[in-house]
């Protein structure tokens, strides 16, 4: 067992965390789970872990590594998740040695840094990649590049907490036929037709527009979007849900619209939705008017 660092289940599971380490230490060629986050670690070399060919899941967060050459994972065939959150990455790189392919990695975990854009090239390292987290960093635009149009796996895409105000016609189109879930919660879009990318997404099954600036849902906006089973609207300034906005949700299970400006909902709109099992309406200011009498006698005889 490296010095400092801490052992298990016969050295396959080893913990360098928060031990002032600046460098990767000598390790056992028997480790399949490394965490060296909350260290001092400012860069990685290249081939960093070829001594840990078996290593499974890798966790190197909380330090002060500001870039990444994925030329340091060479050798990892076997690598299914790593985690590099909340350092200062501004610059992934990807390296074009055939032997630094990652063909088993499923999680990338790059939330809590500093890029500016999705990594460029990613199929060329991790072809088979499922989920893609950029939670949290300084993403201002969504343009995947052509690359993404091999991860034919990645169902899973969370840029929440960016600063993306919109997503342009192709900006999605090489996941068009896979992705399932989409996280857009608390950026700086204030209008669905800037989201012009969404109708092409045919496999969505959940998507999450919570703390943007939304003020209105566009007629036809969610039409293709046959999959949907969760939609997630709270937090926005949206006054008025229209029948011409719901239409073509058949799948739709669960609808939060908290935290809005609404002052009614009508009926007509939620009873379209055959399948809706949840419905969060709370924390809107509701006019106590006639109008809304038709919906307090629809979520009683729902209940």
């Amino acid at each position: 067992c490296p010095k400092l660092c801490e052992c298990y289940n016969d050295y396959s599971t080893v913990d360098c965390s928060s031990k002032g380490i600046a460098d990767i230490p000598p390790l056992s060629i028997l480790t399949q789970h490394l965490s060296m986050d909350a260290n001092d670690i400012v860069s990685l070399p290249i081939d960093a872990f070829a001594a840990v060919p078996n290593l499974i899941k890798l966790h190197i967060r909380n330090t002060k590594l500001t870039s990444i050459n994925t030329n340091s994972f060479c050798g990892l065939q076997k690598l299914q998740e790593l985690h590099l959150g909340h350092n200062e990455i501004s610059e992934f790189l990807i390296g074009q040695r055939a032997d630094c392919k990652l063909p088993n990695l499923k999680n990338l975990l790059l939330s809590g840094n500093k890029l500016s854009e999705p990594p460029r090239n990613l199929s060329f390292v991790a072809p088979n990649l499922e989920i893609l987290i950029l939670h949290n960093n300084d993403l201002e635009s969504l343009a995947l590049d052509e690359s993404y149009n091999q991860m034919r796996s990645l169902e899973n895409l969370d840029v929440s907490l960016n600063r993306i105000h919109e997503i342009t016609r192709n900006d999605l189109d090489p996941l068009r036929d896979n992705l399932e879930s989409l996280f857009l919660q608390s950026n700086h879009l204030s209008k669905l037709e800037n989201v012009v990318a969404l109708p092409r997404l045919r496999r969505l099954h959940e998507l999450d527009l919570s703390f943007n600036f939304i003020r209105s849902l566009p007629s036809g906006q969610f039409r293709a979007l046959h999959h949907l089973s969760t939609l997630d609207l709270q937090g926005n300034y949206i006054h008025d849900l229209a029948m011409v906005s719901l239409g073509g949700l058949p799948s739709l299970a669960k609808l939060v619209v908290s935290n809005n400006q609404l002052s009614s909902v009508q009926t007509e709109v939620i009873s379209q939705l055959e399948f809706l099992e949840v419905l969060d309406a709370s924390s809107n200011p509701y006019e106590c008017t006639c109008n809304l009498q038709p919906f307090l006698d629809w979520l009683s005889r729902t209940r």
